[in-house]
């Protein structure tokens, strides 16, 4: 095996560790919690770096919370909402 050969192999090893790093980080974070799919598609879908997908999965978080207060909130006050009814 020549010396090119044998960094293109270990470039590729060291990418392919990266990448599984980089992957299992994103479904295991906190952030992740509750929200599998996002997570699965911010680690195999798109192109996001560990950092970048746990504030796009803690947005969401804030998000979904806040819009269950609200409804919550509006369900109190208002009676439950029934999409479609008049």
């Amino acid at each position: 095996m020549n010396s090119s050969s044998v960094e293109y192999q270990s470039g590729l090893t060291a990418g392919i560790t990266a990448e599984r790093k980089r992957i299992h980080s994103i479904l295991t974070c906190r952030a992740a919690d509750g929200q599998t799919e996002l997570a699965m598609c911010l680690a195999f879908d798109q192109v996001e770096s560990f950092d970048a997908a746990q504030g796009i999965l803690a947005a969401a978080t804030t998000k979904s919370a806040n819009a269950i207060r609200i409804r919550e909130r509006a369900a109190a006050t208002y009676g439950e909402f029934e999409p479609g009814v008049r």
